[in-house]
């Protein structure tokens, strides 16, 4: 064990049972990650809602959804209607 060759001032005379003082030395908040998680989780939820939203808005009355319009035309090429057409 290497002795003391320099003389005693105040500072070896500070409490050693103080803790961890001052800003680098202070323990971090505890929960820091689930409150990103949650964050990411409500962005996500109300991204989807929007998003469903609006495609529901847009594609309401649109034939992409698979719906057929009642008074859609039946196109006639050169007099000749498609093959399974009555009418």
């Amino acid at each position: 064990m290497p002795t003391q060759t320099s003389s005693r001032d105040r500072f070896d005379d500070a409490p050693r049972n103080r803790g961890r003082v001052g800003a680098h030395r202070a323990e971090k908040p505890g929960g820091r990650g689930i409150v990103v998680v949650m964050w990411v989780l409500i962005a996500i939820v109300v991204f989807l809602a929007a998003g469903t939203v609006g495609f529901l808005a847009l594609f309401q009355n649109s034939s992409l959804l698979g719906a057929a319009d009642a008074g859609a035309a039946i196109a006639v090429v050169g007099g000749v209607q498609p093959p399974g057409i009555v009418g």
